[in-house]
């Protein structure tokens, strides 16, 4: 039987819902849900802005260095040059080599990447570019004086291999073949030379980082040296990054204390300012900080 109770009525011990536990109206639940996904997309939408962004950058880089390397200033080719000597090779596909501008006399080194199936499709290629862009994003040190690195001249290539050139000079040496051809090498080095490369080691790093660039990779085969001057040059930006958190610091301070100074020589220069490797240690530590 159908009961009808009058307006108002309500059947003892029950009462309306708290309205915080009364189920979502259709429009408000919907409201919810595209509050919802609105959030979603935004959160979306910035993590695809940060990919694009750094593919824009990268993108935008590589037409910059296009543009200037590619320029009637720059064409070169191997016939442009004289071979000398090699200088170094990283694997079967890459090599660098030391050579002669035929038209100007100008000595060079040219790092080569050949092209084939495996160099393309590997960390090779994205190396080789790494040292393109950051050797490009170095480019105004090289109008001051001693930018303590090799200045980029130019990036050519040919249907078998990428090149790229860059300033040489024969006075220079490699770290570790100095230390390979003799272990004691360094103590034959006059306390006033020693202390001249570790203020070039760490003025030269310190105009990289002002340009944004991190080396990333500082050790004995990455620099050139002369043992009768003092002067340096990094060599290699193969694993170079911008504007990144990175190990450079570190790293040059443990080849300076392993390779150029000795463990009583340091305690004698942190006991007497005018010991001559205090200045260079001082120097040494504070970029550290």
């Amino acid at each position: 039987m159908l009961r009808v109770f009058p307006v108002g009525f309500k059947l003892a011990g029950t009462s309306a819902p708290p309205l915080s536990k009364r189920p979502a109206r259709p429009e408000k639940l919907a409201k919810k849900v595209r509050s919802a996904t609105s959030d979603w997309r935004v959160l979306i939408s910035k993590n695809e802005q940060k990919k694009s962004k750094a593919a824009l950058e990268k993108e935008n880089a590589l037409a910059r260095i296009d543009q200037f390397l590619h320029s009637s200033a720059t064409r070169l080719s191997p016939d442009t040059f004289n071979h000398v000597e090699v200088l170094g090779s990283g694997s079967a596909e890459t090599e660098v080599t030391h050579e002669i501008n035929r038209l100007t006399g100008e000595h060079v080194a040219i790092k080569k990447l050949v092209k084939n199936d495996f160099t393309l499709k590997t960390i090779q290629l994205e190396s080789f570019l790494h040292e393109v862009m950051a050797l490009h994003r170095l480019r105004k040190s090289c109008r001051e004086k001693n930018p303590y690195m090799f200045c980029m001249l130019g990036f050519f290539e040919d249907d078998e291999s990428f090149y790229l050139v860059t300033e040489y000079s024969p006075d220079l040496i490699p770290m570790w073949r100095y230390v390979d051809a003799d272990v004691q090498a360094w103590v034959h080095l006059s306390l006033k030379i020693r202390a001249k490369i570790i203020t070039n080691l760490v003025n030269g790093l310190k105009r990289i980082h002002r340009r944004g660039v991190a080396h990333n990779d500082i050790a004995l085969r990455n620099i050139l040296f002369n043992p009768l001057t003092g002067d340096i040059r990094y060599i290699d930006f193969g694993e170079a990054c911008y504007e990144c958190p990175n190990r450079d610091a570190q790293d040059l301070r443990l080849l300076v204390y392993r390779t150029l100074v000795r463990r009583d020589e340091e305690v004698k220069a942190s006991q007497d300012g005018k010991h001559p490797l205090a200045k260079a240690l001082k120097l040494l530590k504070s970029t550290l900080q």
